[in-house]
């Protein structure tokens, strides 16, 4: 049951981050913890925090969901806490940074269409994880839905298409035109081109996997070679 609800989580939020629809809190609630964050003391740094929360929800919970879905597994006891210390650090850090060095406010990179960017390749990535998560019912309940080469030729799909996306050849609703040269020609960041160069890598990685060769970098991940129809 945890397993297929976590695959509903991340399958929701994945498809939420592709542009399908947007998941937002109705904003009477969100007024009414903003209003009350104003009044000050340790009541109203309790309510600032709790609207931070409520607004950003929709990016966060998919990754918190993720850590807690490891209490109990391999990671032991310690995980989720070595997870959710990660996860609280790296969102406190940029603003450590920022306030012992204000000026570096200045020089940060202005906002546009990286973060559709971003959140989309979050997106496809999620969409991987949710698949993961429905494996493990299939397993499970010997439903044989989910089997070794369906999942790798899934995966395969969801990163070429990551990497096609990256380069620029898909696009999405929100997404925005690629930077232009000084002859007007769009060309690719090299950190985008990077990421593309990895998608597009580990999805020839996977192909291997279809005629049951072992996948060692993700064995934790794919489906033991046993539900796999045919190996070579």
């Amino acid at each position: 049951m945890p397993n297929l609800l976590f695959f509903a989580i991340f399958f929701i939020f994945g498809l939420s981050f592709l542009g399908l629809f947007e998941i937002v809190l109705p904003n009477s609630l969100i007024n009414q913890a903003d209003a009350r964050s104003e009044k000050g003391g340790v009541l109203g740094i309790f309510f600032m925090a709790f609207t931070l929360v409520v607004v950003s929800f929709s990016c966060t919970g998919n990754f918190v969901a993720l850590i807690l879905g490891t209490s109990g597994g391999k990671a032991g006891n310690f995980g989720p806490v070595i997870g959710m210390f990660s996860f609280g650090f790296g969102l406190a850090f940029p603003f450590i940074i920022c306030a012992f060095f204000p000026k570096l406010l200045t020089v940060l990179t202005k906002s546009g269409g990286w973060q559709n960017a971003l959140k989309v390749t979050l997106g496809f990535v999620e969409l991987a994880f949710a698949l993961k998560f429905l494996s493990n019912v299939d397993v499970a309940k010997n439903l044989r839905i989910l089997d070794g080469e369906v999942f790798i030729v899934l995966w395969v799909v969801i990163f070429s298409l990551l990497g096609f996306y990256l380069l620029g050849k898909l696009t999405f609703k929100h997404d925005s035109e690629l930077p232009k040269n000084d002859w007007g020609l769009q060309y690719v960041p090299i950190p985008r081109l990077l990421l593309a160069i990895a998608s597009l890598a580990f999805s020839m990685y996977l192909i291997p996997g279809l005629w049951g060769a072992p996948l060692t970098a993700v064995s934790a991940f794919v489906p033991a070679a046993g539900t796999q129809a045919f190996i070579l």
